[in-house]
């Protein structure tokens, strides 16, 4: 079958630098006491991963360009792809903590992946017992694809059709085995590009016309709020220069029914406003230690889900953006919630009202000559970084997660998140995501803005403390905390008998317990999973 990316995809491939590659990892932790044997062999893995590879031709597919990319690439089956060339396992180096896992993320981000084969690469991170928080033989999976062939949202698709639910839907379909995608011969896609770049320019008439009532209302409006001020344009910040080719990242992981619960203290405050207050309040703290000023609020760079009905589980790009504020600029909690909501629902207002998906529409049928014009001209890159810093400080990006525990040839799923892109001009990106009840925000950055990137996930963590002491609220981690100090307390020995308490204390344990919820039946999982393997993401980023 044929598969012709549309502009919009092309774009981020001319968008490579030498030292930012256009790249989205999901990053997978998985529990295998579940598995047969409570174990997954790479052999098991590569056997499970060939399954899964077998029905998504994405993952066998290369690009087939034409010179000077003067049309839109075509996929074509990779007579050559062997899966063992894309999936890498190594066992993580000494000590072997949380910090040592976070490097080889980082680095495995950085590194560039050859874009003249399938394009993704897999890694496969065993050796994680120092880490506290996993669970006994755990092992991490991140998964690198190139956002020429997908956005979050086909992430989760894809990510779907790799897990056991998602490969007992497949099982019942063999037509899908049989997909393949074959570009053209080269004299079709000549005379196909010269159509494209004709016909492109017309097709980007009837969506700028469905959205032309919308965008003239929205911009009327806009005029009229602001005329006696003038709109401002976001403050700079340090991370609004250039990158260098290397990446850190960490995680912060929050309890979700408590982001909830925070929210229903402000009317009309959703999950996105307390991350963004989140958001917000780390980076007044990060900043602030560095000496830099927090006098304004600064913008985030929010992308959405814009695709119809029609474009699921047809990976490629589908986004749309809007430009919420993060409160930096406040001090109080509750405040910075209050202000993250109400400037949340007016941007999402604009954004709805300049027809983001009708937007999405008209780059998508750009002709590919004029992106391949600017990109030869030197111009691309240099434009869309100051497109993207003139519009926001950092992306702030709400990946939704998929809705039922996942496996893995067995393996449970325990925990999920992100490493998004960072570019010239917006050297600092956060993935949101859901799972399992938890809520995490990752951040990557790279080390010359960035040195200290556990230093920025305490701020978060100490900005999300504060919204809970501000409204009263305590998750069930502090509450259990409190309650086992309280039965110690009770249990505690007399001052006659501490000494003798003392000689019989247990040595401290070093990894805390597994408190991974099992799933009481797998086919009532996979029934309740999408044909893609996932649930499907709401028209804008989930609230």
């Amino acid at each position: 079958m044929k598969r012709q990316l549309h502009s919009m995809d092309s774009l981020f491939l001319h968008l490579d630098t030498e030292d930012s590659q256009v790249c989205i990892t999901p990053v997978f932790f998985y529990d295998p006491s579940s598995a047969k044997g409570g174990e997954l062999s790479q052999a098991q893995l590569l056997e499970h991963l060939q399954r899964s590879v077998e029905v998504l031709p994405l993952l066998r597919s290369r690009l087939e360009r034409l010179p000077f990319d003067v049309d839109n690439p075509y996929l074509t089956e990779d007579r050559n792809f062997r899966l063992e060339n894309h999936v890498r396992e190594v066992v993580l180096p000494a000590p072997g903590d949380w910090k040592a896992l976070c490097k080889v993320l980082g680095d495995f981000q950085a590194s560039k992946m050859d874009t003249t084969g399938p394009l993704w690469q897999m890694i496969v991170i065993r050796g994680l017992d120092n880490i506290e928080s996993m669970p006994e033989g755990a092992f991490v999976l991140a998964m690198k694809f190139h956002h020429v062939i997908a956005d979050g949202h086909s992430l989760i698709e894809i990510v779907g059709h790799m897990h056991d639910e998602g490969q007992s839907i497949a099982a019942k379909n063999p037509e899908l085995k049989q997909q393949r995608y074959q570009a053209p011969p080269l004299l079709d896609r000549m005379t196909q590009a010269v159509s494209n770049n004709l016909l492109g320019a017309l097709n980007m008439v009837s969506p700028l016309l469905d959205a032309a009532p919308g965008i003239t209302k929205t911009l009327a409006g806009e005029i009229s709020r602001t005329a006696t001020s003038m709109p401002q344009l976001p403050v700079k910040t340090r991370f609004n220069t250039s990158v260098s080719a290397k990446r850190v990242w960490d995680l912060a992981s929050f309890d979700l029914p408590t982001i909830k619960q925070i929210a229903k203290n402000v009317p009309g405050a959703t999950v996105n406003d307390v991350v963004l207050a989140i958001v917000g309040g780390g980076l007044r703290e990060y900043l602030s230690s560095k000496g830099d000023s927090v006098a304004q609020s600064l913008r985030a760079v929010a992308p959405m889900n814009v695709r119809h009905e029609s474009l699921y589980n047809q990976a490629g790009n589908e986004v749309g953006y809007f430009f919420p504020d993060l409160p930096v600029h406040l001090d109080d909690s509750k405040a910075r919630l209050a202000h993250a909501a109400k400037a949340s629902a007016k941007a999402k207002a604009v954004a709805n009202g300049l027809g983001g998906r009708q937007m999405n529409d008209v780059s998508k049928n750009i002709p590919a000559v004029y992106f391949s014009s600017l990109n030869m001209a030197g111009l691309l890159k240099k434009g869309a970084s100051s497109l993207l810093s003139m519009n926001g400080n950092t992306v702030v990006t709400n990946v939704p997660g998929p809705a039922i525990t996942l496996h893995l040839g067995g393996a449970t799923l325990v925990n999920l998140s992100g490493i998004m892109l960072i570019g010239d001009g917006l050297g600092m990106n956060h993935c949101v995501n859901s799972y399992d009840g938890k809520l995490n925000i990752s951040v990557v950055s790279c080390p010359e803005l960035m040195p200290d990137p556990e230093f920025y996930v305490q701020c978060l963590q100490n900005s999300y403390d504060g919204l809970k002491d501000a409204f009263g609220i305590e998750d069930e981690a502090t509450a259990a905390g409190k309650t086992k100090a309280a039965a110690k307390a009770e249990s505690a020995p007399s001052e006659g008998d501490d000494t003798a308490a003392k000689a019989a204390k247990p040595a401290s344990r070093t990894r805390k317990a597994s408190t991974t919820r099992k799933p009481s039946s797998r086919s009532r999982a996979g029934a309740a999973i999408s044909k893609a393997g996932a649930a499907k993401a709401p028209a804008a980023a989930a609230d």
